[in-house]
């Protein structure tokens, strides 16, 4: 609970959530101007979602930085290890505070998306957020899991803007006619920029993203658990 005070009175007053908004409203406003969808047909939100949908994972770093990047950088993850005996504890906390505050940024995301958009069907708009709400969970996990990998903070920073950024192209470019079993379970980029587009709830493009996501959040406790901090 102290942690909690203390992380919601320093997130407050040092205005941490301001860069990244400012950033989302500069995208949505970029993005609502500048592109436009060649197909009449295609609602315009469904454009900009797909587009700016590239770049809204990289502001997961602001919310791992918060949470993790601090405290190993300035090792305060010791002091807090003192005072939270057990492990899972601590994890549990900052693994939860990781995903509410990278979902407050795609909820900024939306709700911008839709103001934009007011003539806009609202239920269209949040069946695209349910659509990929999975895909997001998977991409919050493995950024939790890079930052628990890596000893450096700045390591973890520059693979996962790799992973974000160049990984399912390239994947794509190596492995061109691998069908669809590789985009529909190794390219969680691709598919979230995708998923506007898809009309229907599947086991593929739901299921399989939350058991990968939970996977990975199980996988990156086991590194955390027995990760040696010095």
């Amino acid at each position: 609970m102290n942690s909690l005070k203390a992380d919601i009175y320093k997130f407050y007053w040092e205005k941490r959530g301001v860069l990244p908004s400012l950033l989302i409203g500069l995208l949505v406003l970029l993005f609502s101007l500048f592109f436009k969808s060649s197909n009449e047909n295609e609602p315009a939100f469904r454009v900009l979602i797909s587009n700016v949908s590239g770049f809204i994972p990289l502001l997961f770093i602001s919310a791992n930085l918060f949470f993790w990047g601090e405290d190993y950088s300035f090792r305060t993850i010791n002091i807090l290890l003192t005072k939270e005996k057990q492990r899972w504890k601590l994890f549990l906390y900052k693994t939860l505070g990781t995903f509410c505050l990278s979902f407050l940024y795609v909820t900024i995301f939306y709700s911008l998306t839709a103001l934009v958009y007011l003539e806009g069907d609202m239920v269209l708009i949040i069946s695209t957020f349910l659509h990929q709400l999975p895909y997001y969970l998977v991409i919050i996990s493995i950024s939790l899991l890079i930052f628990q990998i890596f000893d450096k903070v700045y390591e973890s920073c520059m693979i996962y803007t790799l992973y974000i950024l160049l990984f399912d192209n390239l994947l794509v470019y190596v492995l061109p006619n691998s069908g669809e079993s590789v985009r529909d379970y190794l390219l969680m980029t691709l598919n979230l920029k995708a998923s506007p587009d898809i009309s229907q709830f599947t086991l593929t493009n739901v299921c399989y993203p939350i058991v990968a996501g939970l996977a990975v959040i199980m996988l990156t406790f086991v590194v955390f658990s027995k990760k040696e901090f010095k």
